[in-house]
Parts: C-alpha cells; structure tokens; sequence
C-alpha cells in the first residue's frame, strides 16, 4: 500500500492549494499533554498517522473479488505496533474475524481494512486501488493514570482514503473514511513479555487470564468498541517493532464506505 514518502504537516489553508498522495493534518495537542510529555506528544501523533498511512490499506485487499484472505495478511506490520496484551487480543479478534464473526470483522476493518463488498466492481488493470490518503481533525490528549501507572496520550483523527476501481472499462472511484481513536503509551515503559514454548507457538491457545484496554464491538455491524478481557500474550512470538516508539494500547474505528456515482454496489450477505 505504500504511496512514497508524501506525507507532511500543514494548515487547512495549506490543504487547500496542495492535493499530495498523502495529506496529514497537524493535531490539536491539549495543555495536558504538552506538560507531560512535551514534544514527545506531536512526536507519538506522527507516528500513529504514519502508522495508519502506511497499514491501513493495502490494494491487494481491496479486490471485490476476493473471498478469503489469511491471518498474516491482516496481521502483518500491525502487532509489532501495539503492547504485548494489545497485540494478543488483534490476533483473538483476526482469528474470529476469519471465522466469520461480523462483529470481529468489523474491529479488525478499522485497523486493515479488508473484505470490500462491491459486486460486480474490479481492481484496475495494475491492481493499484488507492489513490489518496488524508487525515484532519486529529486532537491529542493526556490521559491520567491511576497511582503507580503509565500515563497516555489519546490520539484521535479522520483518515479518508480515496480508491480507485472500475464497473467493467469505466472509472468507480471511492471513497474509505475511518474515525479512529487510539490510546498509546511509551515503547520504553512496557516489557517485553517472556514466552515459553506454549505461548510462543502459532498454534498454542494464548492466556486469557488479565484485562487489557484494546477494544472490540459491542454489536455486529458496528466499528464502535468496548473493553473485554483477552489473552495477555499474543499467540505467535510478539516481536516489537523496532522503529515503535509508542505502542497502540487500545484502538477504536467507525469505518464507512462510499462511492462516488451510483447506484453503489449492492452489499452482499
């Protein structure tokens, strides 16, 4: 899915006048976060929306055509950004989202999006769905802990994503929007947990013994979330990105999709 390095920081005036690949809005950062983390605070908001710009969506998994897909797909260059309890809980929801449970799907569409229901719509001939990707509206914010833990930073924004598919020869361009909250904390505050041979492998059943702040649907057929208690260890070896200088701790998205002429396709299932 990767669009170069376009990305940038600029004013709505500036937006205005500039239409890059890749657009990204500087945040609104609260005085709390600010007093707390400093510039660390734009520093963790540029990297979640390069994190978005770069994962979120990949043409190969916008094909209409497209009927399966796998774990590694929707996981892959995802988990290595979360905490270890975080990253766990991703691979529960992959898992049952791959098993067809809507609600799950719906949680992981926030992060990867995948799974576009557009009968009749094809990828153009290079197989390049996307065209463009903005975010705007962001906002950071600190979020107090309680005695004896990390405090975090809420990270909130638009990401509006523009595609590119055809109706036989002729142009369907798209449109993908995704309110997205995230809650993340610094990289250098959390352990890398210890495996064993029964956490490490792909096929072992994961821990389900402590909470964690990521987040799932509450109701099928909705991006809106809520906490549960999930595994604590992720289920494959949990390799932190090296590049993560916040983890993702909690994540929430209210995807929509739209086309620009219609009728749209008509949603399947």
């Amino acid at each position: 899915m990767l669009l170069g390095s376009l990305s940038s920081c600029a004013t709505p005036s500036q937006q205005a006048t500039v239409a890059p690949k890749r657009f990204v809005e500087a945040p609104t950062i609260s005085a709390k976060a600010k007093a707390k983390y400093g510039d660390e605070a734009g520093g963790a908001y540029k990297e979640i929306a390069d994190f978005v710009l770069d994962q979120s969506e990949r043409s190969e998994l916008l094909d209409p055509a497209r009927t399966t897909f796998t774990s590694e797909e929707l996981t892959a260059g995802l988990t290595g950004h979360m905490t270890p309890a975080a990253a766990a809980t991703y691979e529960g929801l992959v898992a049952r989202a791959l098993a067809g449970d809507p609600a799950s799907e719906d949680a992981v569409q926030a992060l990867r999006f995948y799974k576009l229901q557009a009968p009749g719509l094809t990828l153009p001939k290079d197989g390049t769905a996307l065209d463009s990707q903005t975010i705007t509206g962001a906002t950071v914010d600190l979020v107090a802990a309680k005695a004896g833990s990390i405090d975090r930073l809420k990270i909130s924004f638009d990401h509006v994503t523009r595609i590119n598919l055809l109706n036989g020869k002729s142009p369907f361009p798209g449109t993908i929007e995704n309110h997205l909250d995230f809650t993340v904390l610094p990289a250098a505050l959390v352990p890398t947990p210890k495996t064993s041979s029964s956490t490490s492998s792909k096929n072992a059943a994961p821990s389900a013994t402590k909470a964690t702040n990521t987040k799932i649907p509450t109701t099928p057929g909705s991006s809106r979330t809520t906490a549960v208690a999930p595994p604590t260890v992720p289920s494959s070896a949990y390799t932190r990105d090296p590049s993560a200088a916040w983890l993702i701790s909690q994540f929430d998205g209210d995807v929509d999709v739209s086309f620009d002429r219609g009728p749209s396709p008509a949603p399947t299932g």
